[in-house]
């Protein structure tokens, strides 16, 4: 079990989707002030990832392999056959487009 703060995700390979753990887990941290703020921690990050998975494929390839893998540019290059400048470019617009949804829907960051 992490530590209480720790954001944790489950990767499904069935669906190829990252999920939050259920919240009991989350829930086994003895200061409640600490599990509460990890329960937000985590819908916060669910939802990014949510969003993510929403993204047109290229800059979501890109957002998954930089963001959530935590990969740098040269990697997720590499790994995807384009230039460094495609994938700045690529993480530019998935940010943008991530910052206008959530904007828009209240939850400006």
């Amino acid at each position: 079990m992490p530590p209480c703060g720790t954001a944790v995700l489950i990767f499904s390979a069935t669906t190829g989707q990252w999920h939050s753990p259920p919240p009991d887990i989350l829930l086994s941290c003895a200061d409640t002030d600490d599990a509460a703020e990890e329960i937000v921690s985590a819908e916060v990050i669910r939802r990014l990832i949510a969003r993510i998975d929403d993204l047109p494929p290229q800059c979501r390839q890109v957002m998954r392999l930089s963001y959530v893998n935590g990969w740098d540019n040269e990697s997720v290059a590499d790994r995807l056959g384009l230039s460094v400048n495609t994938v700045r470019a690529q993480k530019m617009r998935g940010k943008m487009l991530l910052k206008l949804h959530f904007c828009k829907n209240l939850l400006c960051l």
